[in-house]
């Protein structure tokens, strides 16, 4: 699901922000790799959302 668009670089890059829940955690690596190959090898980050919030 696409969370956040917002341009950088002055307007000349455009950078996406999307939440991907993966059915198989084992296949990260190969999904940042696709995603390395579609975009022309631009940087990838990718991250952990908590699945619990703590609470006071």
């Amino acid at each position: 699901m696409l969370e956040q668009v917002k341009t950088t670089n002055m307007g000349s890059l455009m950078e996406l922000r999307y939440y991907i829940k993966l059915k198989n955690i084992a296949e990260e690596k190969e999904l940042i790799d696709a995603i390395r190959t579609i975009n022309g090898n631009l940087p990838v980050i990718s991250g952990r959302v908590l699945s619990t919030r703590a609470e006071l």
